[in-house]
């Protein structure tokens, strides 16, 4: 076989993330969004941790228009059931390798397979270089391309109508993307949320500072007639180098800088660059999945990665007291708001990095819950959270990969596994 010819094959079995496995030559090569059975065509791109590489070429037919090329959704011509049957065998292959047996895995969800999302962030640039302006998400296998998701499924109609009016907007001034490599232009991303249950609209627009913005934009945006209500218009002064959305200074255009949602009966108060699950009805099914698993506790929670409070704040009526740690600042205020809004006054909270996080004069909890981001736990808050001797630790995890790796750390310091249950927030992707 050649680097940069075509081949097809069938698909043996699927690895984690949502990747297909097939057999050519007496050589397995990885293709990402291929399935169990299917036939595919791929071009064959080298080897990465010494593994073969495929990149897939023919997609079978989808709803979505951009699904061949779109770099979100990779399971979409899959059925809600299968898209999890496939999970789950991924996940338990996963552990397996590791000598963990998880037979009797079980898999949650909401089903909701489309339009979830509460949060998008559209990224401004070219679908090739020199094209015109676009707006929506990169291409898959395409560097920076960005296709215009005029019709992301994944996302509510209100979501696609402001993306599509601050779109015209931006091509009617005439307004240019930044570019990394020159670090000139100015638009960079567009950030929307809406709360699935209120229906409170944010609309953050991330520029640099290379430019002044025509803030006349926001009268058009309260003239869109919309399901929702937008109740907050930001501006957010974005001058770093890279492209991850960072704010140097947020400008409030119109209403609060935050919106409101509702999980479970209680409300809770999103400000702009805090942490809230992204499927809101899913998250719904995690947390009653964890609230069950937990149970009634005598002693005190530590909720570490606690983000707006949403874990603690959730299970406060199921443990003695709460204290929260979280490095962004402005989502511990959030939290200290959401606990009082809901009536919650056992629920403490600390802005730090959850590594350096000083027990010294605290109450020792009697459980602990992780909910740290796709890379992990940081090995240094591991050895802090041995060192505890916690009774009982829930991790949530959206990695199942970093989550073994913690996993098996654990198991060496003489923890070992209970129980644990997969839940699929992220309908057609691979993540679970």
């Amino acid at each position: 076989m050649k680097k940069g010819q075509v081949y097809s094959c069938k698909i043996d079995k699927n690895v984690f993330p949502g990747t297909g496995v097939c057999t050519l030559e007496g050589e397995e090569i990885a293709i990402q969004g291929a399935y169990l059975d299917e036939e595919v065509s791929f071009r064959l791109l080298g080897r990465k941790k010494g593994q073969r590489v495929g990149q897939l070429l023919e997609r079978i037919e989808a709803p979505c228009n951009q699904f061949d090329r779109c770099g979100g959704c990779i399971s979409q011509h899959l059925s809600l059931d299968r898209q999890r049957e496939i999970k789950l065998m991924e996940v338990k292959d996963l552990f397996s390798k590791q000598g963990i047996d998880l037979e009797d895995l079980e898999i949650f969800g909401d089903d909701q397979t489309f339009f979830y999302r509460n949060k998008v962030e559209f990224n401004f640039g070219d679908s090739y270089l020199g094209g015109p302006l676009e707006l929506g998400f990169f291409q898959r296998n395409m560097g920076k391309n960005v296709l215009p998701t005029t019709e992301c499924l994944l996302v509510h109609e209100d979501i696609r109508r402001i993306r599509d009016y601050i779109h015209s907007f931006s091509l009617e001034r005439g307004y240019q993307h930044y570019h990394v490599m020159k670090r000139e232009g100015f638009l960079r991303n567009l950030v929307l949320r809406r709360g699935h249950y209120t229906g409170e609209i944010m609309v953050n627009l991330v520029t640099t500072t290379q430019q002044e913005l025509d803030t006349s934009f926001v009268a058009g945006l309260l003239n869109l007639k919309l399901e929702g209500e937008i109740v907050s218009v930001l501006h957010t002064e974005n001058d770093s180098l890279s492209n991850f959305v960072y704010a140097d200074r947020i400008n409030l255009l119109y209403g609060r800088d935050y919106i409101e949602e509702k999980l479970l009966g209680r409300t809770f108060r999103i400000s702009p660059f805090s942490f809230f699950q992204t499927n809101t009805r899913g998250a719904e099914v995690l947390f009653e999945r964890l609230k069950k698993m937990v149970g009634k506790k005598e002693g005190s929670l530590y909720d570490l990665y606690c983000g707006t409070g949403t874990i603690g704040l959730l299970l406060s009526d199921q443990a003695k007291g709460i204290l929260g740690v979280e490095i962004v600042e402005e989502a511990v205020e959030a939290a200290r708001e959401n606990a009082l809004r809901n009536g919650v006054h056992n629920a403490h909270y600390y802005a730090m990095d959850v590594k350096d996080l000083d027990l010294e004069g605290k109450e020792r909890p009697e459980i602990l819950v992780v909910d740290p981001p796709r890379s992990g736990l940081h090995p240094k808050l591991i050895r802090s959270i041995i060192d505890l001797n916690v009774k009982e630790i829930f991790y949530v995890s959206c990695n199942p990969k970093s989550l073994l790796r913690d996993l098996l750390t654990f198991q060496e310091e003489g923890y070992s596994l209970e129980k644990m249950e997969l839940v699929d927030l992220y309908p057609n992707t691979p993540h679970v």
